[in-house]
């Protein structure tokens, strides 16, 4: 019976829209009322679960995710893969791919990432012609790099479930190659569909736009290389580096970028801004 109420009581809170933090905590505290069990041991438990030191790593990954988006550094990484990729058909497609494997090493969360290049990415790929259902489908598909190529939320939490006998380093070391080999064969799906459905392709800027483009998003792409090379290299903790990645990232927006968001990709799929 006790299960019954906290699993009743957390499905019902999610199909009411109740925060998930706040089903899980209604539907907890119902049944320790019901089991009759001190109330203090579960914020005891909640106060534990929470202090662990290295889930800090986490808000500090979103944070730097959500600078990416506002400060400019993800519409300049979508400008480079456009200029680079771009012009093959179903280019805006393999786009989305390769803009995700680039923002899945900042942010490491596969929400944040459909959030940031869906909102560049989805509306751009309508106007150019691809059906809806193939941009949101992309776009979501390729999200899933977030969780295998580091700095991966899923992977620090089962670090730290599993009572800190497992390395963070080791685990982000596991998931680079496979999310690597993932994002190349999603993009090869990407295209085959493409070509099925008879999508566009944008001109090919030349080469010059190319390396414009990726001078522009070195800076902003740094940023993975901060967060992953420093806890790869042991230089930092995951905490350490997802705080230095923040404030670097801070750094570029604020002063290199000047926070713009007026960049973008003109109607043709070339990098302006």
């Amino acid at each position: 019976m006790g299960m019954t109420i906290l699993l009743g009581l957390f499905a019902i809170g999610i199909v009411i829209g109740m925060p998930v933090a706040l089903a899980l905590g209604v539907a907890a505290l119902a049944t320790f009322f019901f089991e009759g069990l001190p109330t203090l041991i579960a914020f005891q438990r909640i106060g534990s679960g929470i202090s662990a030191f290295s889930l800090l790593a986490i808000p500090f990954f979103i944070f730097a995710g959500e600078l990416m988006l506002h400060g400019g550094i993800a519409n300049r990484l979508v400008q480079f893969a456009t200029a680079l990729v771009g012009s093959r058909r179903g280019g805006l497609g393999i786009v989305n791919v390769f803009s995700s494997m680039l923002f899945g090493g900042i942010s490491g969360s596969a929400v944040a990432d459909t959030s940031a290049l869906g909102s560049i990415l989805i509306p751009v790929m309508k106007k150019e012609g691809y059906r809806a259902d193939y941009a949101v489908n992309v776009t979501v598909t390729s999200s899933i790099a977030g969780i295998m190529i580091p700095p991966s939320h899923n992977m620090i939490l089962y670090a730290v479930a599993a009572g800190g006998g497992i390395s963070i380093s080791k685990l982000f070391m596991a998931g680079l190659v496979p999310g690597i080999i993932m994002c190349l064969l999603l993009g090869l799906a990407t295209w085959l569909v493409a070509i099925k459905h008879g999508y566009p392709s944008v001109p090919f800027p030349g080469w010059r736009v190319v390396g414009v483009t990726a001078i522009r998003a070195i800076p902003g792409f740094f940023t993975a290389v901060i967060i992953v090379g420093g806890v790869l290299s042991g230089i930092f903790t995951v905490t350490e580096s997802g705080a230095i990645g923040v404030a670097y990232a801070l750094i570029i927006t604020g002063i290199v970028y000047r926070v713009s968001q007026s960049g973008g990709l003109c109607c043709c799929g070339q990098a302006i801004g």
